[in-house]
């Protein structure tokens, strides 16, 4: 199996450079899982407690080689702007998510990134499909992936499954 974390390293694409999630990173990860305007179309928001507990969980699957968790930094001032990843891998599909720290909203910074990163699954992970699970009400997250060529498939539950059997288009501005 490729190594996860030595895949990601020093990435770069779309003027965005992409690290792995580290125990350095909690400040991040913190401030999108207990922001309730972050959370408020994905989940509940959670306790500084309950995202400790996950943020450590990640962690662990990530030095696992079950995960993979993506800092997003802005290439020119190395700023912080969100995160993103495959919180799992099975077969040969992956599911890609993204969070946004709001001041990196309406930038097309969650296109690049999702696009970039859908694009890495498909020819580093040799993942013949990507998909994203949506809350019915996440509208900006549908209008995202949508406009990266995904199509709604299943609505099994309260999420939508979205899907991808092709890489993204290069960069969006």
């Amino acid at each position: 199996m490729t190594n996860l974390h030595q895949l990601f390293i020093g990435w770069q694409d779309c003027g965005l450079d992409f690290k792995p999630l580290t125990a350095d990173d909690w400040t991040v990860f913190s401030a999108l899982y207990c922001s309730q305007k972050t959370m408020r179309r994905i989940s509940n928001a959670l306790s500084i407690e309950e995202a400790l507990q996950l943020f450590t969980r990640t962690l662990t699957l990530q030095e696992k080689q079950k995960i993979i968790w993506l800092v997003i930094r802005n290439s020119s001032d190395q700023s912080v702007l969100g995160l993103c990843g495959i919180p799992c891998i099975k077969h040969c599909s992956a599911e890609v998510g993204i969070m946004l720290l709001p001041e990196s909203h309406g930038k097309h910074i969650a296109l690049n990134a999702l696009a970039s990163l859908a694009r890495k699954a498909f020819y580093c992970l040799s993942i013949k499909m990507v998909y994203s699970k949506i809350q019915p009400k996440n509208y900006a997250a549908q209008r995202l992936v949508r406009r990266l060529g995904f199509r709604l498939t299943l609505t099994p539950g309260p999420e939508q499954y979205w899907q991808l059997d092709h890489p993204p288009l290069s960069t969006f501005s």
